[in-house]
C-alpha cells in the first residue's frame, strides 16, 4: 500500500494519535501544570491505561509523574544513551523503553526496577508498540528490523528486515491480529501476528539459547547439588526441544535423586513420593525419545533409590534390550552387591601425579558422606570433594570394583596459596542484626573450609587459602564492605567503613522482616544514616544508579500512615538532594 504522503503516525479504529499545535492568539492558553525536571530535550511520553501517572523521557533517564501532584516521583536508570521511545503495556503494570543504547528494556513500574534488556538490534530503536493482551512487544530500529519479543519469558520470538530503509511507526491492530508498518519509502506494510512471515522477505532466525545450552547449565547445578535449579534448566530443554531425550533422562535422574535428599520425616513422604512419580515419568519419555546408552544407565547410581519400584522394573522390561538387561540384573545381584560394597576413601591421590590429601568433607549425590558410608562399584557418582589446602573439586566419578577395603579417588590436587591478616572484629551488629564476616578473593567467595580464625586478644587472627592468581580480598559485613590487594594483607583492616548500596538494601528488608514493626524499624535506621553526616557522606558518593535504586526500594516500602509516608517523603527529597548534588 502505497501513501501519498511520507506518514509519521497510525491508528486503528477508535486509537487516534493526535498532534497539536497550539499557537497563542487572541485567547491566551496556560498549561495546567508546567514540569521542569528534565535537563535535557524530552524525547517521549506515555501515560497509564490505569493509574493517575504519566512518565516522560530525555537523554538516558525516565522520569515518573503523579497527576494528582504534578510531582516526579521515580526515575529509572538504565540506558546508556538518549531515550527515544516509551510505551505502557495494556495493564499498565509494565513498561518498555528504548533508544540509541541499541536496547530495549522493560521495566517493573510497581517496584520500578528493570526485568528485562533486549539487545538485539544492532542501531537505535526508535519505535515501540505494545499487542493488546500484552504478550508481545514489537520493536522498530535503524536497522530496518522489526524484532518480537515475549513478554513473559523475556526472550525473543522473531526478527526480520521490514523496510529498505526508515522505520516511522507501528502498531498493532486491536485484536492484535496484525502490525502495521510505515516506512519512508511512502510504504505501508500489514503483517500477520501469527505467521510473523515478511512479505518476499526472508525472516531472520534469532540467535537464541540452545536445549543444549539449558542441559549444560543443568549438569553444573546437579553436580554442585542444587537439585531445584538443574530440574528448571532440564524442564527449559525439553520446552526447547520436546523430543531431547538427553534432557528427559536428567529431569528423571535429578528427580530420583532429590526424592533421597529429603529428611526422614512423615511430613516430607508427599514429596518423596511425587518425585519417584516424575522420575519415572521422565525416563518413560526419555527412552520413549530415543535414549540408548544402556551402559551409562547401567552404571548411573542416580536411579537406585527407585530400582525397587514395580513401575521401574516394567520400564526396563519394556525398553532395554535384553543383552543389556541380564547383564544388569546379574550386576546386582543382592550377594554381589553385598559383597563388594564399600566406602569411599578419604585419601585422595592425584590424578596423574604422586600427591596425596586428606579430604575434609565428601559430598555424594548431594549428600555429604561419612568413612562408614558403602557405595556401589559398576555405578557413576556425582561428587563434591573439599580439601584444607586444595581447591575444591567437583565431578562426576565411576567407581570400579577394584581391590582394598575402600575406593580411592584420583583427583586433581591444586594448591591454594595461605595469606594471614587480622581484624578488630569477625562480625558486626547493625541495627541488631549481627553479620559474620564474608570473605571474596576477587569475585569468589572463599568457602569456609578454606578460613581459619583465631581470637587473641583484641584481634581476629584470619589465614585464608585462595586460588594462586587471586589479586584482592573482599571483606563483607551487612552493607559494609573494605578490600585490599593481597600484597597487602599483612597490613590488616583496621575498619570496614565502605557502604554498598545494593547491601543496605538488601539489610532494610532483613531489618523489615526480622522485626515486630517492619519497615518501621527500616526507616528509623535510614534515617539514622541519613542524620550522620560520615554515612550520608558515603551514600553521597555512592554510584547515582544505586541511589536511584535506594530511592525505588523506600517509596515501595509497606507504609500506608499519613506520617509514614510523610518521613519516606523526606528520606526521599534527601537522597534526591545528593543526586542533585553529583549532577551539578
Amino acid at each position: 500500500m502505497k501513501a501519498k504522503n511520507i506518514l509519521a503516525c497510525i491508528a486503528f479504529s477508535c486509537f487516534v494519535c493526535l498532534c497539536l499545535a497550539l499557537q497563542a492568539q487572541d485567547t491566551e492558553v496556560k498549561p495546567w501544570i508546567t514540569l521542569e525536571k528534565h535537563q535535557g530535550t524530552l524525547s517521549s511520553l506515555a501515560f497509564s491505561p490505569l493509574d493517575r501517572l504519566f512518565v516522560s523521557a530525555s537523554d538516558k533517564e525516565i522520569l515518573m509523574y503523579s497527576l494528582d501532584t504534578g510531582e516526579s516521583f521515580r526515575t529509572l536508570s538504565g540506558h546508556t544513551d538518549s531515550v527515544l521511545s516509551i510505551a505502557f503495556s495494556p495493564a499498565g503494570k509494565t513498561l518498555a523503553s528504548a533508544g540509541k543504547d541499541k536496547t530495549v528494556v522493560l521495566w517493573d513500574i510497581r517496584e520500578g526496577k528493570m526485568i528485562f534488556r533486549f539487545t538485539t538490534h544492532s542501531q537505535s530503536v526508535n519505535h515501540l508498540a505494545f499487542s493488546p493482551d500484552g504478550k508481545i512487544l514489537a520493536s522498530a530500529g535503524d536497522d530496518f528490523k522489526i524484532i518480537f519479543w515475549d513478554v513473559l519469558e523475556g526472550k525473543e520470538l522473531k526478527s526480520f528486515q521490514a523496510h529498505p530503509d526508515e522505520i516511522l511507526a507501528i502498531q498493532f491492530s486491536l485484536d492484535g491480529n496484525l502490525l502495521v508498518s510505515i516506512g519512508k519509502n511512502s510504504t505501508i506494510k500489514f503483517w500477520k501476528v501469527k505467521e510473523i512471515q515478511p512479505p518476499a522477505v526472508d525472516i531472520v532466525q534469532t540467535q537464541e539459547e540452545k536445549a543444549i545450552d539449558f542441559l549444560k547449565r543443568g549438569n553444573s547445578y546437579k553436580l554442585k547439588g542444587d537439585f531445584n535449579k538443574a530440574i528448571s534448566e532440564y524442564r527449559l530443554a525439553v520446552e526447547r526441544d520436546p523430543q531431547y531425550a538427553d534432557a528427559y533422562y536428567q529431569l528423571s535422574a535429578t528427580h530420583s535423586l532429590r526424592s533421597n535428599s529429603y529428611p526422614q520425616e512423615s511430613r516430607f513422604k508427599k514429596n518423596q513420593e511425587e518425585d519417584i512419580a516424575k522420575a519415572l515419568e521422565y525416563l518413560g519419555k526419555a527412552f520413549s525419545h530415543g535414549y540408548k546408552d544402556w551402559q551409562y544407565f547401567k552404571q548411573d547410581s542416580s536411579f537406585v533409590v527407585i530400582s525397587k519400584d514395580e513401575r521401574y522394573k516394567q520400564l526396563l522390561d519394556i525398553h532395554i534390550p535384553k543383552a543389556f538387561r541380564t547383564e544388569d540384573e546379574e550386576l546386582k545381584k543382592a550377594s554381589d552387591i553385598k559383597e563388594s560394597s564399600k566406602p569411599i576413601s578419604f585419601k585422595i591421590l592425584e590424578e596423574g601425579g604422586i600427591l596425596d590429601a586428606m579430604a575434609e568433607e565428601i559430598i555424594v549425590n548431594g549428600k555429604t558422606i561419612s568413612e562408614k558410608d558403602k557405595f556401589f562399584p559398576g555405578y557413576s557418582y556425582e561428587i563434591i570433594v573439599k580439601f584444607k589446602e586444595h581447591k575444591t573439586v567437583k565431578r562426576s566419578i565411576y567407581l570400579e570394583n577394584t581391590q582394598g577395603e575402600s575406593f580411592v579417588l584420583r583427583l586433581p590436587l591444586s594448591k591454594l596459596k595461605t595469606y594471614t591478616f587480622t581484624t578488630r572484629d569477625a562480625s558486626i551488629e547493625l541495627d541488631g542484626i549481627q553479620y559474620s564476616y564474608k570473605l571474596y578473593a576477587d569475585k569468589d567467595e572463599i568457602e569456609k573450609h578454606h578460613i581459619d580464625i583465631q581470637p587473641k586478644g583484641v584481634f581476629h587472627y584470619f589465614t585464608i587459602r585462595v586460588e594462586q592468581q587471586a589479586n584482592q580480598l573482599k571483606v563483607v559485613a551487612g552493607y559494609l564492605y573494605a578490600e585490599k590487594p593481597m600484597a597487602w594483607l599483612r597490613e590488616g583492616f583496621k575498619t570496614i567503613d565502605k557502604l554498598s548500596i545494593p547491601l543496605l538494601i538488601r539489610h532494610l528488608d532483613n531489618l523489615a522482616k526480622s522485626n515486630p514493626e517492619g519497615y518501621l524499624a527500616s526507616m528509623l535506621a535510614m534515617e539514622r544514616l541519613m542524620k550522620s553526616y560520615f554515612w550520608s557522606q558515603k551514600i553521597k558518593y555512592s554510584p547515582i544508579a544505586d541511589i536511584s535504586q535506594l530511592v525505588n526500594a523506600i517509596e515501595n516500602w509497606n507504609l500506608t500512615e499519613d506520617q509514614d509516608r510523610i518521613r519516606i517523603r523526606l528520606l526521599v527529597d534527601a537522597l534526591e538532594g545528593l543526586i542533585g548534588h553529583k549532577r551539578e
